[in-house]
């Protein structure tokens, strides 16, 4: 039997609790369907969104543990949904294709991943906002 890298059997997910519900912020449906995928397979829920608005909309209604932020959301980025999750102690990371030179001089100590993101990088993802 194959086993994810927390030592849940591939095709097997643990019920999502409530306080590891992490936000995706993703402008790539097929993206954040993966991670939140990989992070389901972990036991941990998400909730996806592809913008701006509708990621302060849910950080409005929802309640967090962490999230993970695309950089670039096609003609904005997710600085204000950053601000937000910084404003209220909320940790996240950044996620991008283009490397750590894109991300914006005030937020160089939030941790970044490279995408594409493998089952080993979601699972340090949920290390990260864990320890936040």
């Amino acid at each position: 039997m194959a086993y994810n890298t927390v030592g849940i059997p591939l095709g097997e997910r643990e019920p999502p609790r409530s306080e590891d519900f992490i936000l995706i912020v993703e402008d790539e449906f097929i993206v954040a369907l993966e991670t939140a995928d990989l992070l389901a397979n972990m036991g941990v829920a998400a909730q996806i969104a592809s913008g701006v608005a509708k990621a302060l909309q849910l950080l409005h209604s929802t309640k967090f543990c962490g999230a993970v932020l695309d950089v670039n959301l096609g003609n904005e980025t997710s600085y204000p949904v950053a601000d937000v999750l910084a404003a209220r102690g909320i940790p996240f990371v950044f996620v991008t294709g283009y490397g750590r030179g894109v991300i914006d001089e005030r937020y160089q100590s939030i941790p970044m991943f490279q995408k594409p993101l493998s089952a080993d990088a979601v699972a340090s993802i949920v290390s990260v906002v864990h320890s936040g």
